[in-house]
């Protein structure tokens, strides 16, 4: 396969009228790809603390010390390190806005992180420098945990993590993020939904709740806090609603959304532990009926009918160690990635050729799924047989779960347009200990481009993540109170002769 030569890529940056941040990328790409580039492990560390990275930066010690993972001689350089306490003050949990402050009209845009700490605090600091900017003072009494997107770059949500039984709600904070303003405090009662409650998720203005009986319902989450609201409130004024100042310690944020009532459902189906994804173009969803594990069904949202070629049944036995896996592109593009254990592959969602009103009318699927491409990365070491699935399809199956290659861990980096696949192989060794590869797969056509081969062993008993941000890769693992960080980064030695 051929590929353009870097040099003439730069220069040609001068002429016509493309836009140059697009060609910029095509350009790292090539060099990312090219045959003389090789990622190279440059630095590597321990602690019995957490280690987390995020947009160029890994965290040390429970997000006490910051290091940019761009540095002299390919070396993390440390940023700055945050007083907090050990105990109360503990980070629970963080979040990077990184919106370029060029789009936006607020005068202190700047790329930051959030941090929620155990006492109550919300504080956003300077992602480059960790100088702190500004903070909140949520209170305790809520007992949130986590941090997350609400809608992403625009606005996060603080809630506890998962759903509390003993008070029956549904308990969040929502605030944009450039400027921080506070949405609201909201309080949700289960009475609301009708039947127990196991876990909620707010995303996108949508309210997801799963429920104990494996029913999934949607409800118009902006329209209950529109219909529920008491008051409204500013950060640091006097709200004249419960006689104090907003987002000031002692007080804190005062719950301003109450909602007892029942709603308006906007989606239910029932599916296998509550597991629902929605997404593609037209809107589509991806659930796994109850009792059918390792199966996938790809229906319309509005008429739930069952796509053309729109059950995903693997090729392979699942175990807990290499279920399958079925989910909506990261890239947008509204296509499916379907992931077994030696195999992934990309299929899109397109027109099945029939009359919507008809096939509406009749209850028959009027959109099919076809794939783009299939990637094989290896093959079980052990014999194999053939079964019939539930569906009444035979499928080849095998006897016993070893393979030579499996597929570990699965992403996407965006500006080089590039999946990412980790593939770990047997070792032969009997602690557990299995030697790892990272996969560069073209987005476009799935064609192979390049292999990382991993330094240190990959622990079948640690938890592991991996992320790929253009020229820099970084293995996390972890195992109890180890926590291991490996930073590779883009090497392009010079040719000799």
């Amino acid at each position: 396969m051929t590929r353009e030569n870097v040099v003439f890529l730069m220069q040609s940056r001068e002429y016509g009228s493309r836009e140059n941040y697009r060609h910029n990328l095509k350009v790292l790409q090539s060099i990312v790809l090219n045959t003389t580039s090789c990622y190279s492990l440059t630095w590597q560390t321990k602690s019995n603390k957490n280690i987390s990275y995020e947009e160029g930066k890994i965290y040390m010690e429970n997000y006490s010390k910051t290091y940019s993972v761009y540095g002299s001689k390919n070396r993390p350089t440390f940023i700055c390190k945050n007083s907090i306490n050990p105990s109360s003050k503990k980070i629970t949990a963080l979040i990077a806005a990184t919106s370029l402050s060029k789009v936006l009209t607020w005068k202190d845009s700047r790329p930051s992180f959030f941090a929620l700490q155990k006492d109550g605090w919300l504080k956003r600091h300077d992602l480059s420098t960790g100088t702190l900017l500004e903070s909140v003072y949520v209170s305790p009494e809520y007992k949130f945990k986590e941090i997350d997107w609400y809608e992403e770059q625009k606005s996060i949500q603080l809630y506890r993590g998962s759903f509390n039984k003993q008070d029956r709600k549904v308990t969040a904070a929502l605030f944009t993020v450039f400027p921080l303003k506070v949405i609201c405090v909201l309080e949700i009662y289960d009475s609301v939904f009708g039947a127990p409650v196991a876990d909620t998720q707010l995303i996108d203005q949508l309210l997801i709740v799963g429920l104990q009986n494996n029913i999934v319902r949607i409800y118009d989450l902006e329209k209950i806090i529109k219909e529920n609201k008491l008051f409204d409130m500013k950060l640091k004024k006097h709200c004249p609603n419960v006689d104090r100042v907003v987002g000031l310690y002692p007080d804190g944020l005062p719950v301003n959304v109450k909602a007892k009532g029942k709603q308006t459902i906007l989606f239910e189906v029932k599916c296998a532990e509550r597991k629902l994804t929605i997404g593609g173009f037209p809107w589509h969803y991806i659930m796994t009926p109850p009792g059918y594990k390792g199966i996938y069904h790809i229906r319309h949202l509005n008429n739930h009918c069952l796509a053309k070629n729109g059950i995903l049944d693997g090729e392979e036995l699942t175990t807990e160690h290499d279920p399958e896996r079925a989910m909506f592109h990261f890239d947008d593009s509204g296509n499916i990635i379907h992931i077994g254990a030696t195999y992934f592959r990309t299929l899109e969602i397109t027109d099945s050729h029939h009359k919507a009103r008809e096939e509406e009318t009749q209850n028959k699927a009027s959109h099919q799924l076809r794939e783009l491409y299939y990637v094989s990365i290896g093959k079980r070491n052990s014999r194999d047989v053939t079964r019939t699935n539930k569906w009444g399809r035979k499928v080849k199956a095998f006897q016993g779960s070893v393979h030579e290659k499996t597929i570990e861990n699965f992403g996407y980096e965006n500006e080089l347009d590039l999946l990412y696949v980790v593939v770990t192989e047997d070792s032969g060794m009997d602690c557990g200990q299995h030697t790892a590869q990272v996969h560069l797969y073209e987005n476009q056509t799935g064609h192979l481009a390049k292999i990382i081969k991993l330094e240190e062993p990959w622990l079948m008993s640690s938890h592991h993540e991996v992320s790929l941000d253009a020229t820099t890769l970084v293995h996390i693992s972890r195992e109890q109170s180890r926590h291991c960080c490996y930073m590779y980064q883009l090497d392009r030695p010079y040719e000799k002769g």
